[in-house]
């Protein structure tokens, strides 16, 4: 683990390994063999190998060059779709590999490109690998973005690499894709590079808009942008954690899956801590991951602890020497255990409203699940104090039986399960289930409806 400081931010990194320390996240109490074994796939010499490729196009900005096939966004693309494409083919054809591409209305912020280039539309490229479900179609998608920008936003001919942004974001992806198209999963994985963020995520807002349209039903998007860069511009080295942007409110569904990073990513790369940033993204800015956030999908977002803006967006300025490939490697591995537990898991559960026992203030719990039965080991109750932002206990609640429970709105078959002694007033509880090899879904929380009177 390196940590490099200056005597000026001695204090302020004192501060920040303090309250990363401070924080105590709950974790998976056993790892699963089979998630070990993919993480310990995850291989740096090949991240390596592909992340000298995409850095040899020179530009990789929406508006360059689409025929050559040594420099531009064109180049760089083909490159992506044959190399999923020789991954597919590795793992027996598993992976549905292809080009998502749209036409682009050069309106609003890309006016000036109308000028520039004297069309009104431009065609776009997603490059997508899918992983289909074992057992159903619940996808959960983790992206880099593509293309790169000089200081200029229609700068198209000067070169910028983007070895960091977002590169590295990419490079993760493919990996990701290269290892988990080995093995089956109960859910959809989906392996995205999108094309135009930096010039206001275009690439994502068409695939999270064609999500809505075509009712995906999406379990989470994990985004990658910026997962190389250890020396900030702040004088800080520190590889030790990485930060994961979440927004809001405490119990959103972005919010929930961000914390079941932690639960189950952190045990599987101890070196690396997260990080939990709630906020949407960095202030003021965005990614592409905001683009499902805003459409009702949960998204996070994973980046550096410590940004260097004389490293992004200019000339030639983001490249290979100023950034760590041993530190995407390891977010890497980390993403490689989130995304296998969540493609191994059971579905979350649907939370009900939970029931106050008046008798001895203790809290019956109450949830609905359409797993099969025998497909489900059993259930685990999350319990935290209400101005704590983490899970501070489970309690293993086993197999519990489905029975019939009369409600206001008749009555219904579902899962219930009582709390001793703890106050519904007092905590926030949140349900989960497990399978028979261990593995946890997402966690669920009953969300009031909000009453206006």
């Amino acid at each position: 683990m390196k940590k490099k400081i200056t005597a000026l931010c001695l204090f302020f990194v004192i501060i920040l390994s303090e309250s990363m320390l401070n924080a105590q996240y709950l974790h998976i109490e056993k790892k699963n063999p089979l998630i070990e074994e993919i993480v310990n796939r995850v291989s740096y010499e090949k991240m390596v190998e592909m992340h000298d490729m995409i850095c040899s196009f020179e530009t990789r900005h929406t508006f360059s060059d689409t025929v050559s096939d040594t420099r531009g966004t064109g180049a760089a693309r083909r490159w992506m779709y044959n190399t999923l494409k020789d991954f597919s083919r590795e793992s027996g054809g598993r992976l549905r590999v292809y080009m998502d591409t749209f036409d682009q209305p050069l309106t609003g912020r890309l006016a000036r490109a109308k000028e520039k280039f004297g069309v009104e539309k431009w065609r776009m490229v997603n490059v997508v690998a899918v992983l289909p479900g074992k057992t159903d179609d619940l996808r959960f998608i983790v992206n880099g973005h593509y293309d790169t920008r000089t200081d200029s936003g229609l700068d198209e001919v000067n070169t910028n690499p983007g070895a960091n942004d977002d590169a590295t974001g990419v490079i993760a992806s493919m990996e990701l894709a290269r290892v988990l198209s080995n093995y089956e999963f109960e859910h959809t994985l989906m392996f995205v590079a999108f094309d135009s963020e930096e010039n206001g995520l275009l690439g994502a807002n068409h695939m999270a808009e064609t999500a809505v349209n075509e009712k995906w039903e999406i379990g989470g998007v994990l985004g990658d942008d910026m997962i190389g860069n250890i020396a900030g511009g702040n004088g800080i080295t520190d590889d030790s954690g990485v930060r994961v942007f979440s927004q809001g409110p405490e119990d959103s569904k972005s919010r929930h899956l961000a914390r079941y990073i932690s639960y189950t990513g952190e045990p599987y790369v101890p070196s690396l801590e997260i990080k939990h940033i709630f906020r949407l993204d960095r202030f003021g800015r965005g990614g592409d991951h905001s683009a499902f956030v805003r459409r009702g999908f949960a998204g996070v977002r994973f980046t550096e602890l410590n940004e260097h803006f004389g490293h992004q967006h200019g000339l030639n300025n983001d490249t290979i020497e100023f950034m760590s490939r041993e530190y995407m490697f390891r977010v890497t591995k980390m993403q490689a255990a989130v995304m296998s537990s969540l493609g191994m898991a059971p579905k979350p559960v649907e939370m009900q409203r939970p029931f106050r026992d008046r008798s001895d203030y203790s809290t019956v719990i109450r949830w609905k699940h359409d797993t099969l039965e025998n497909d489900i080991s059993g259930f685990k109750i999350f319990i935290r104090e209400t101005d704590n932002g983490y899970w501070q206990e489970s309690v293993d609640a086993g197999k519990v039986e489905k029975k019939m429970i009369r409600t206001r709105r008749g009555e219904n078959e579902m899962y219930e399960f009582k709390l001793y002694y703890r106050s519904v007033d007092d905590y926030i509880f949140g349900v989960a289930a497990y399978d028979n090899d261990g593995n946890v879904s997402l966690i669920s929380t009953y969300d009031p409806p909000v009453r206006n009177r």
